[in-house]
């Protein structure tokens, strides 16, 4: 009889055991966390103010982001009078095509001119400042840039 009662609660501590050590693991495991999203950054304030050059048959680029409806403001000169460069302003879609080489739309253009100024009221969305210098093969051009959004 006393081995019965030995048996008995030596499997009674046994199913303790076993509850104690599956409340541990239930309690204690880890789930899988979500993936963390990263918030998009939204530009405001300066999008250039510095002294650039846009290498011969080439362009530089500026990207801004608006989460809002916002005005675009600057200005833009060469060193030289007669040094031109061309401004574009391209939405996210059509920088790529430019940068393909193939047909986009402008949502605003300078022409190739020695210097300009814009004051455009821009819809939300990812921009695209360009300085285009694709249409000069032989000079370098040394630009003043100074865009901001308000």
């Amino acid at each position: 009889m006393s081995s019965n009662l030995i048996r008995w609660v030596a499997i009674i501590v046994a199913v303790i055991a076993i509850f104690i050590i599956a409340n541990a693991y239930r309690v204690n495991r880890t789930t899988p966390k979500p993936a963390a999203t990263v918030a998009p950054k939204y530009t405001y304030g300066t999008v250039v103010d510095e002294k650039l050059i846009v290498e011969k048959g080439g362009y530089r680029h500026f990207r801004f982001d608006l989460n809002r409806r916002t005005k675009l403001v600057g200005r833009y000169i060469t060193e030289r009078r007669a040094s031109n460069v061309g401004l574009l302003i391209l939405d996210d879609d059509n920088f790529k095509k430019f940068v393909a080489g193939e047909e986009f739309k402008i949502e605003v253009r300078t022409g190739n001119i020695p210097g300009g100024q814009v004051d455009r009221m821009m819809e939300p969305g990812t921009y695209y400042l360009v300085f285009d210098n694709r249409h000069e093969p032989e000079f370098d051009r040394v630009v003043e840039a100074s865009f901001a959004v308000d």
